[in-house]
């Protein structure tokens, strides 16, 4: 994972055509791209160097911080991104992820969906669950 793959994720998230709402309001230009009036490309994000994000808000928000934990600023991995286009992220195959688990078992459409401890992780001594099954509900 690197800086690039928040620009990327973030880029992405802003386009009109994601109907992302007011998640990213506030950031440099994030209204006028919404909008159509500019391009995803002058989002005030940028990646300094491998592992470093600068962003430039438009005026201060007291909550950036916490809206950073929300779903839609997670990072994209943009070698898939730009490999898969608009299928990143529809299959196992267009889909990438880190942290303690991986995904072992999802299908397009599916709501279920197993995770397994993924072996690569820093600390997956510290991870006790081997495998998490998820089930969605309507």
């Amino acid at each position: 994972m690197t800086a690039e793959d928040f620009v990327t994720a973030w880029r992405k998230g802003v386009a009109p055509t994601a109907l992302s709402g007011y998640i990213y309001q506030g950031i440099k230009n994030a209204t006028a791209i919404q909008n159509g009036k500019k391009k995803p490309e002058t989002l005030g994000v940028k990646a300094v160097g491998k592992h470093k994000l600068v962003v430039d808000l438009e005026y201060p928000i007291s909550t950036f911080t916490k809206k950073l934990t929300m779903t839609s600023f997670l990072p994209q991995n943009t070698k898939l991104v730009k490999k898969y286009d608009k299928k990143y992220g529809t299959s196992m195959k267009t889909f990438a992820s880190n942290g303690a688990f991986k995904l072992s078992s999802w299908k397009a459409g599916s709501n279920t969906w197993t995770l397994v401890k993924n072996p690569n992780y820093y600390a997956k001594s510290e991870v006790k669950l081997s495998k998490i099954k998820y089930q969605v509900v309507k």
